[in-house]
């Protein structure tokens, strides 16, 4: 048996190494095993840090879970019916917990039936070889790897093998996962890991999926760090036909969505008024941008899409084109003009128009567009007036709809260089309000 001891203190970090020393000797006192497992086990061969720390028991991780939450000063949430718990300590670390299992599916795509078990059962059910590795963290035994299905051969082979032939069947959720794993690490899918994708993908297998897990596992294939080469290898197994059948992988749509990579990359913190970008956002909007309204309504229900995700969807249906050809306009606009077309936009939306727009093949629209946005974003956006409602409840204007029209000019008017000062600000208010009473 191997022991990874050395290695685990050359890759982790010290206080990671303490907090599983800790759960190792808790668990000795109690007389259970326990062993690190999943990402932070694959990782570590792989010489790259994980911090995420599983641990499965075989015992009672839910009692184990009390005492180290107890030792950690920390919160606990457990699950009874699953043996599971997590716990989040004060230096910001969340350990998961579980009761080693079993699993046996009653039929495809369907949820699992859950017996305790041991730490073999438990890897056993596991989707991939190179997930299916333990690391022993008992004092006695720490470091010791457990590898009972090759997994650290496969990842020296640099190969994605699937755990048994109905895994795909068992939970369809693997087929993106699998390609997930493969583009993040430039490995390759074995060949017959791929006839069973392609055999699950024929029986139409994603249907039988709830909607919250598929969507769930096409955002962490979207938004992981190698997007593009997921989604071509998704398109050569007819694998997104799930998310809607009229979605067509052409290369004009692969050259999309390598320019989404470098704009994200490039502009993606270009506003410090708005939240960071959902680059999955992006790529889903990229993948159904020849589908129709009524289509793209389709995917949003079928995925089950929260609100802010279903709107952005829609409005890049509703709003791009007309957004972009008026930023392609070689005549002067004011920066006012450009803000009241971008302000209300999410940053998902404004990126694509960019992405799209350095595809064109006019160089001097491409440059109008991308320079007119990062202008926005840079200067622009967010921006807001040194007055506010009260002033104007000052000079005895009353509230009503009309202030929300004088604030907005006034705000529009500084945005294009005319009220450098909250005294130009409010002389120029109160000439509107002037206006409106008279």
């Amino acid at each position: 048996m191997q022991n990874l001891a050395k290695k685990i203190s050359r890759v982790l970090p010290e206080d990671l190494i303490v907090l599983m020393e800790k759960i190792g000797a808790l668990s000795d006192s109690f007389g259970f095993r326990a062993f690190a497992v999943g990402g932070l086990v694959r990782d570590l061969l792989l010489g790259a840090v994980n911090i995420d720390l599983d641990v499965v028991i075989e015992g009672d991780a839910i009692k184990l879970g009390h005492a180290l939450a107890r030792e950690l000063n920390g919160t606990i949430v457990s699950h009874r019916r699953f043996g599971t718990c997590s716990i989040a300590t004060e230096d910001g670390f969340k350990i998961d917990l579980a009761t080693a299992r079993k699993e046996t599916y009653e039929k495809p795509a369907a949820l699992p039936i859950v017996k305790f078990s041991s730490i073999e059962d438990d890897l056993s059910r596991r989707d991939f070889t190179i997930n299916a590795m333990a690391i022993s963290i008992n004092r006695s035994s720490f470091g010791d790897l457990i590898d009972f299905h090759k997994g650290r051969m496969d990842l020296e082979r640099r190969s994605i093998r699937v755990m048994h032939e109905r895994s795909f069947l068992d939970d369809p959720t693997r087929i993106l996962r699998a390609v997930r794993f493969e583009s993040r690490f430039g490995f390759g899918i074995s060949r017959h890991t791929e006839k069973l994708m392609k055999d699950a993908i024929g029986r139409s297998i994603f249907g039988r999926v709830s909607r919250d897990r598929m969507r769930d596992e096409l955002i962490l294939m979207l938004q992981d760090r190698a997007p593009l080469a997921a989604i071509k290898r998704m398109a050569r197994f007819g694998g997104l036909k799930f998310v809607h059948p009229a979605i067509n992988i052409d290369r004009d749509l692969l050259k999309l969505c390598n320019s989404i990579d470098a704009v994200y990359t490039r502009c993606g913190r270009l506003s410090d008024r708005r939240r960071a970008p959902e680059k999955w956002l992006m790529y889903l909007m990229a993948l159904s941008r020849d589908l129709t309204y009524s289509q793209v309504s389709v995917i949003c229900n079928k995925l089950a899409l929260r609100k802010f995700d279903r709107a952005v969807l829609l409005l890049y249906k509703t709003r791009a084109r007309a957004v972009t050809k008026l930023l392609n306009s070689k005549r002067d606009i004011a920066p006012s003009r450009v803000y009241k077309l971008l302000e209300p936009i999410s940053y998902e939306v404004i990126l694509l128009i960019m992405a799209q727009a350095a595809l064109i093949n006019s160089n001097a629209k491409a440059t109008l567009v991308i320079s007119r946005i990062k202008e926005f974003l840079a200067k622009y956006d967010g921006t807001s007036l040194q007055i506010s409602g009260d002033d104007l409840k000052s000079m005895g204007f009353r509230s009503g709809p009309a202030f929300k029209v004088i604030l907005d000019k006034v705000l529009y008017n500084k945005i294009d260089g005319k009220l450098k000062s909250k005294k130009d600000e409010l002389e120029y208010a109160r000439a509107l309000a002037g206006n409106i009473a008279g």
